[in-house]
């Protein structure tokens, strides 16, 4: 019984897509219930490479499609249950925990924050005009230059950072790679508030570029 995400039960129904092999269904209690693929055995796709992360990018995609109509928690890929049995009473033991986080993410989607940090601007020195003193003089001063650039870039990542947990209190960093940061955050959806926020911090901090995600599941908030 493979899981996929748990949603809570209510009156409307659900628009199911395909599942990785076959088709999906809601299975639940009264209040709390499951998005499941009965007939899928990730054992026998997890021997194939290829067919393991194809089945990774549609998990994402059930969840995705799923949660542009009510909210939900994700569930990790590779999520089973032995029987349907047994997922129904996990569901009734943890209910209480389950549509306590539901509740708490209800009308909230998580946005990326990526946040790249910008190269000066190149000014190429003009060996025709600029020789031996003054060469080395202009070299100097670009030297001095990228220093101060690097100095302001420093100094606007540590105010945006502080920005974006002053404002969204909800939020999770993640280990910069490659000299860029990835803030994950949960806001209210749809988000004109902080696209707003975006733009006027993009204004504020020139030496980063600020690039903000469709609105997601809450991958890192359940």
């Amino acid at each position: 019984m493979y899981a996929y995400a748990l949603v809570k039960m209510t009156d409307a129904a659900l628009v199911l897509p395909k599942g990785i092999v076959g088709e999906l269904h809601l299975l639940g209690t009264e209040d709390l219930g499951a998005i499941v693929e009965p007939a899928l055995s990730i054992t026998d796709i997890q021997q194939d490479d290829e067919l393991l992360m194809q089945a990774v990018l549609h998990h994402d995609q059930v969840i995705r499609a799923v949660f542009q109509q009510t909210p939900l928690l994700p569930l990790r890929f590779g999520t089973q249950f032995t029987s349907a049995a047994v997922l129904l009473a996990h569901l009734q033991a943890e209910a209480d925990t389950y549509l306590s986080r539901l509740a708490h993410l209800a009308d909230n989607a998580e946005y990326t924050l990526k946040l790249i940090p910008q190269p000066m601007p190149e000014e190429p020195i003009d060996l025709s005009t600029a020789k031996g003193r003054d060469y080395f003089l202009a070299k100097k001063q670009r030297y001095q230059a990228q220093q101060d650039w690097l100095q302001r870039q420093a100094t606007e990542l540590t105010e945006l950072q502080q920005a974006i947990v002053r404002c969204y209190p909800t939020q999770l960093d993640n280990n910069p790679q490659d000299g860029q940061h990835r803030w994950h955050i949960l806001a209210p959806q749809p988000a004109p508030t902080l696209l707003e926020q975006v733009k006027m911090w993009q204004a504020q901090y020139p030496h980063w570029a600020i690039h903000l995600s469709e609105a997601l599941p809450p991958y890192h908030f359940v």
